[in-house]
């Protein structure tokens, strides 16, 4: 049963599984449930063009924006680490590579660092600072479907975009923090995930690449084929029970089982799996299939990180997104420790730059919160005083927009 608040009767613990429409029925009765992104010709909806994601009743939104990252070879600059990478190709020494270190940056310092030496010269000391609709990959002078800033900027550093979709963790703690105290409910809530990230109810769109370096571009002899397809089916079953646990693993395997005959017909004639790579690059080296890529989508809910109940359980079924929920006050996303606990982290990606919640929300609905699968940003909807507190906390780089800004 849903409480008159928004939350649960009974009591939870922490990342309980919990279904959609139980808690969150009152998130699609104040969204413009109409108004999606855009239309199937991607034209713009009439609506508020929030309206689909940010629920309706808030005093203000604040758009808090993920941060780019600046990347570094330790101990070297990114020229001898390109040299040292060409010799590490050449004999196969790839321990004698630096680590490539990062650091989150602010939209402000990374577009000071992008933008041509003219512009900045013109512009003197005076720092850029983005609008509060801005994109982070046009600030950057990225087009559409550009999703890359491959070059070294002038400062010695290589840039990456903000991630979409997930907050970093230091941030998510600094906001965390902030919203606690603008809650009367801060260790009882709501946090949700998208379902379509790969490998989260099911192991589909997840798949692993074995490469074998035999010095030719000609297609291996019939036994040595036959020992790579033992070999890449053994690293496919170490990757996903690592991932996914034992019997995802054994799910899998057997489903692979079941299409025998295409993997034979595979070894018989078929060197290359087409899109492994690009032709010209390493040829010497002899990728072979992605085991579980054309099964995949065979594989049952709960081969993937989440239980087969959170799998299987129902949704909440927003415009265009359906969420897994779990039970989660925002107290315990003000430090990593969530990481370990959250269900949706798979055992392989704690360290490496782990999702966030996709949405996150008290039991007293006092804000909502949304890290947009397709967006750069987090929007917070919420009082007057909680936007006035995330517009000033140190730490945390954001703007005031409404429901009609454009993103």
């Amino acid at each position: 049963m849903e409480s008159r608040d928004g939350g649960m009767d009974r009591a939870d613990s922490a990342f309980a599984w919990v279904p959609g429409p139980e808690c969150g029925s009152w998130v699609a009765e104040r969204l413009d449930a109409a108004v999606g992104p855009a239309t199937e010709d991607e034209t713009p909806v009439d609506g508020p063009a929030l309206g689909w994601m940010v629920p309706r009743g808030y005093d203000a939104i604040v758009r808090v924006l993920h941060p780019f990252f600046r990347q570094w070879p330790e101990g070297t600059t990114w020229a001898e680490y390109e040299r040292l990478n060409s010799e590490a190709e050449a004999d196969e020494d790839w321990e004698r590579l630096p680590e490539i270190a990062e650091e989150p940056v602010t939209w402000a310092e990374a577009v000071d660092a992008l933008r041509p030496r003219e512009e900045r010269q013109r512009a003197g000391a005076k720092s850029a600072h983005p609008a509060p609709d801005s994109l982070s990959r046009k600030l950057v002078g990225l087009s559409d479907d550009e999703f890359d800033l491959d070059d070294v900027a002038e400062d010695g550093y290589r840039y990456e975009l903000p991630r979409d979709g997930s907050l970093d963790t230091a941030t998510l703690a600094r906001v965390a923090r902030v919203l606690e105290q603008h809650t009367g409910t801060p260790d009882s809530g709501i946090a949700a995930v998208w379902e379509g990230f790969g490998g989260l109810v099911s192991g589909e769109g997840v798949a692993f690449v074995t490469a074998f370096n035999d010095g030719s571009s000609s297609p291996p002899p019939p036994l040595e084929r036959v020992r790579r397809w033992w070999l890449q089916r053994a690293h496919d079953f170490r990757e996903r029970r690592t991932r996914f646990g034992t019997l995802a693993a054994l799910q899998s395997l057997g489903y692979r089982a079941l299409r025998l005959p295409q993997w034979i017909a595979r070894l018989r004639g078929r060197h290359h799996e087409a899109g492994d790579y690009e032709a010209g690059d390493h040829d010497d080296v002899v990728f072979g299939p992605a085991p579980g890529w054309e099964s995949a989508r065979a594989l049952p809910l709960g081969s993937g990180v989440l239980s087969r109940r959170a799998a299987t359980g129902p949704r909440l079924e927003l415009p265009d997104r359906d969420y897994v929920c779990f039970v989660a006050g925002i107290t315990a996303f003000t430090s990593d420790a969530w990481i370990a606990a959250a269900p949706w982290i798979a055992r392989d990606e704690a360290a490496d730059h782990p999702q966030t919640p996709t949405l996150v929300w008290p039991k007293d609905r006092d804000w909502y919160l949304v890290s947009d699968i397709d967006l750069d940003s987090t929007l917070i909807a919420c009082s007057r005083s909680c936007a006035d507190a995330l517009l000033t906390a140190p730490g945390i780089e954001a703007h005031e927009i409404d429901r009609d800004t454009r993103l």
